[in-house]
């Protein structure tokens, strides 16, 4: 029996340290563990073991839950900057 989904508090949430923040809120995204390596520059199984940590600090048990349990009026995990785009004009 699954639990129904529920917003993450800001108290469990910041427990997380900044990576594992970021790696929260790329799964809130639907990005896989392969493409968040990529984009973070890590092996896909440190995202694992992030995801691993981030599960026991939450006390949730899958990426779902995770996913579900963002909620967007927490405040704004801390993300990767993005590339650097084409000069304005």
């Amino acid at each position: 029996m699954s639990c129904p989904p529920r917003s993450l508090d800001s108290s469990a949430v910041s427990l997380l340290t900044g990576r594992e923040r970021q790696i929260a809120a790329l799964v809130g995204e639907g990005m896989s563990n392969r493409d968040i390596a990529q984009q973070l520059g890590i092996s896909k199984r440190t995202v694992d073991a992030h995801l691993e940590h981030i599960f026991g600090k939450l006390g949730i048990s899958s990426r779902v839950q995770l996913a579900t349990g963002l909620s967007p009026t927490a405040p704004s995990p801390e993300r990767p900057p993005p590339p650097p785009g084409p000069p304005g004009p």
